[in-house]
């Protein structure tokens, strides 16, 4: 807020060295016109009160209370601020200090954020309890080898039986888009009553929403059991050297170790929850396996991109690609945790 406060105040203000800004525009916002014509205090507790009052509608949407509080104190104390003092004929080399003074605390703010940032993120163990590679790059033996299968030089062709293949790899995307839904759940609304509980929000909850979706994590996982059933069968009839084979076989190892995972899921999530900040973690847990089960299944389709490519071949792999871009592009914006 500072920053913006300042930077039109640099722009507006008078100087020996040009001449007064004018225009009609800059009566459009608080603030403005008395910039430009050099009462510099008044123009600077307009702004910034304008720019604050302007701010109580994202506090209403995304915080809560507690912020809505926080920007009324604060515009409390730029009145205060504009009413201790006015701006005097020596004032220029004062506001040259502070100015200054604000950039220097404006760049040390970055650089220790930065260094938090990065020092936090690569940081020995792993994020905030999480089991995921993906989430600490110092284990990546734990997650799932893109080099465990290997694929083909043959060109993709029409299986001799397309439609048990069809079904297998249709019957795997959408276990794993029934398991993304339910952790999508326990995501979302753990987030939301831990924000409730930090900034005195009321965002209503869905009922029992953690067993709504350890219900939805057992149907996926009867999904998941019916497909190995049908994957078993098309495997039987594919060849080793048939890059729909090597797919399958990826794909079917990979189900296998997100599901594997739930259980661990499962019981962390338990624990964390046991404390209002503890449901942060939580969200976080099932919000970065979320995105994991995403972008690693995007990265299986580039590795597999000759078949998933394939005008050949797109009979059989059309709805299972699509299926699974749209498991990759559901968290694919995703910042998790901070």
């Amino acid at each position: 807020m500072a920053v913006v406060v300042l930077a039109p105040r640099y722009l507006l203000a008078p100087r020996p060295d040009r001449p007064p800004i004018r225009g009609v525009w800059t009566a459009c916002f608080p603030g403005l016109r008395p910039l430009a014509e050099g009462r510099l205090r008044e123009g600077t507790v307009a702004l910034a009160v304008a720019l604050l009052a302007a701010e109580m509608w994202l506090a209403d949407q995304y915080l809560g209370t507690l912020m809505i509080v926080t920007l009324i104190v604060l515009v409390i104390g730029v009145l205060l601020y504009g009413s201790t003092a006015s701006d005097r004929p020596d004032a220029g080399a004062t506001r040259a200090r502070n100015e200054k003074l604000a950039l220097a605390v404006l760049l040390i703010g970055v650089g220790l954020s930065a260094a938090g940032f990065f020092g936090y993120k690569n940081r020995t163990g792993a994020y905030q309890g999480s089991p995921a590679a993906f989430m600490d790059p110092k284990q990546p033996e734990t997650g799932y080898p893109l080099d465990r299968v290997h694929v083909p030089s043959r060109a993709p062709a029409m299986p001799a039986a397309p439609e048990p293949v069809q079904a297998a790899l249709v019957a795997y995307a959408r276990s794993l888009e029934k398991l993304m839904a339910g952790y999508h759940i326990v995501d979302r609304n753990y987030t939301y009553e831990f924000h409730n509980y930090l900034f005195m929000r009321q965002t209503p909850l869905l009922a029992n929403y953690r067993a709504v979706a350890l219900q939805m994590v057992a149907d996926a996982g009867r999904l998941r059991d019916a497909a190995d059933a049908q994957a078993a069968t098309a495997r039987a009839t594919l060849a080793d050297d048939d890059p729909l084979a090597a797919l399958l076989d990826d794909v079917r190892g990979y189900t296998a170790f997100i599901f594997d995972r739930a259980p661990t899921l499962e019981r962390m999530s338990g624990e964390f929850e046991r404390t209002p900040a503890g449901l942060q973690h939580a969200a976080h847990l099932y919000e970065g396996e979320n995105k994991f089960l995403g972008t690693r299944l995007e990265e299986i389709l580039t590795k597999h991109h000759a078949v998933v490519d394939s005008s050949a071949v797109a009979p059989v792999t059309r709805e299972f690609v699509s299926t699974s871009r749209s498991i990759h592009e559901a968290y694919a914006h995703h910042v998790v945790g901070f």
